[in-house]
This record gives C-alpha cells, sequence and structure tokens, in this order.
C-alpha cells in the first residue's frame, strides 16, 4: 500500500504545534522534511507518525510518592505573611 501524502493543516493538528515551530524543527533536522506537490506543502503520513512515536514519555510522580504539606498557593501566600513581620 503506498504511504499516504497528508497536508500541512493535518500535520499541525496532529502535532500541536504552529508552522513557525515545524519549520525550526525542519531546519535543525528534528522533524521530518515536508514535500512540495502542486504548489502545497505536504509529508509523509508515515514519517510524522513515526516521528511522533519517537517523541519521549512524559514522566510522572509514582502515585505513593509523599506529597508536599503545603500547595503552591499556600507556600506563596505564607512567604508574603513572613516578609510583613
Amino acid at each position: 500500500m503506498p504511504d499516504r501524502l497528508i497536508l500541512k493543516p493535518e500535520v499541525l493538528e496532529r502535532v500541536g504545534v504552529t508552522f513557525g515551530t515545524i519549520w525550526t524543527w525542519m531546519r535543525d533536522g528534528r522533524f521530518p522534511l515536508a514535500r512540495q506537490l502542486g504548489g502545497k506543502t505536504v509529508w509523509y503520513e508515515s514519517e510524522v507518525d513515526e516521528w511522533l512515536k519517537s517523541r519521549p514519555f512524559k514522566k510522572y510522580k509514582p502515585l505513593d510518592a509523599p506529597k508536599h504539606p503545603y500547595n503552591r498557593r499556600k507556600r506563596k501566600a505564607a512567604a508574603r505573611e513572613g516578609s510583613r513581620t
């Protein structure tokens, strides 16, 4: 089965960044290069899919990690209170 070509709007939707960002990544060799086809910018779907699969996973804290006793808002409020005295 031949590889499907996808247009710029679909690539932008899949990747979730602006074309300026993708252009910079292409220039730096960090994203698959686009092709020109009939005045349109296109990518091979398989190349974009492989790039997406190569992205690192988000790291999460373990569920059993100790929680900080104060959230950020409370810490900021406490810091403000401490600076008033």
